[in-house]
C-alpha cells in the first residue's frame, strides 16, 4: 500500500493483483487453503492473509496519497530530521486509513477463518456449525453463528473501537 500509493509505478504494476484480489470471494480462498495446506494452521493464516491483503493495501495507499504534500515541502524546506517527518506528518496522517483498512481486513478475516474451518478443519466455530447442519440442527447452527456475531461484536466495540479511540486522541472531534 505504501509502495502503490508513493510510487505510480508501483501503484500501476500492482493495481491488477489488487483488484483481482478485491473481486475474489472469501469462498475461493477457503477452498484453496484447504486444497493446499489441509487441515493445518496454515490453511486459514493463507486464506485470512490472501483476503485481507487487498483492502489493507488499498487503504493504505490511498491515505499515502492524502498525505499532505504542502507539509512534506515544508519540512523539506526548513530541514526537518526524517525521523521527525514520519512521526509528526505521516504516521498521523496515515492512521485513520490503516486502522480502517485494519478493522475491515478483520472483520473479513474472520468470515474467512471461519470458511476455512466449515471445509477443513476439526474444531472452531466454523466447524461447529458444520457438525450442525449435517446433524439438520438448525438451532444448533443459529447458536453458533449467534455466538460468531457476538465474539465480532465483542471484538469491534470492547476491543478495536476504543483502541482507534485511543490512538486518534490527538485528533479534533467533528460534530454532526
Amino acid at each position: 500500500g505504501i509502495l502503490m500509493g508513493s510510487r505510480d509505478s508501483w501503484n500501476d504494476y500492482l493495481k491488477d493483483i489488487v483488484t483481482l484480489g478485491l473481486s475474489l470471494p472469501g469462498l475461493i480462498y477457503a477452498l484453496v487453503a484447504v486444497l493446499f495446506f489441509g487441515l493445518s494452521l496454515w490453511a486459514p493464516v493463507t486464506a485470512i492473509l490472501a483476503t485481507s491483503y487487498p483492502f489493507v493495501a488499498v487503504n493504505i495507499r490511498e491515505g499515502v496519497k492524502a498525505i499532505s504534500k504542502e507539509l512534506l515541502e515544508m519540512s523539506h524546506v526548513y530541514q526537518v530530521k526524517r525521523w521527525k517527518v514520519v512521526s509528526q506528518i505521516i504516521l498521523p496522517s496515515l492512521l485513520p486509513f490503516a486502522l480502517a483498512g485494519f478493522r475491515l481486513g478483520f472483520a473479513i478475516a474472520w468470515k474467512v477463518s471461519t470458511l476455512v474451518e466449515v471445509f477443513g478443519a476439526v474444531n472452531g466455530i466454523g466447524w461447529q456449525i458444520r457438525a450442525s447442519f449435517d446433524a439438520f440442527s438448525v438451532h444448533g447452527m443459529l447458536a453458533w453463528t449467534l455466538l460468531f456475531g457476538l465474539v465480532m461484536l465483542f471484538i469491534e466495540y470492547g476491543i478495536l473501537l476504543p483502541l482507534e479511540r485511543y490512538l486518534g486522541r490527538w485528533r479534533p472531534k467533528i460534530a454532526i
